[in-house]
């Protein structure tokens, strides 16, 4: 798997989550950020 940089995603996912979020849309946006993070440190 390439290295990519660690603000370019492969998702459209904004890196700063938006305000308006629900709590289950914020739950899911931090697990899906929380699993990046854990594949991009993989990666290195």
């Amino acid at each position: 798997r390439p290295r990519k940089k660690a603000n370019v995603s492969s998702q459209n996912r904004p890196r700063i989550a938006p305000i308006n979020m629900t709590p289950l849309t914020q739950v899911s946006w931090c697990l899906g950020a929380l699993i990046e993070q854990i594949n991009i440190n993989i990666s290195q």
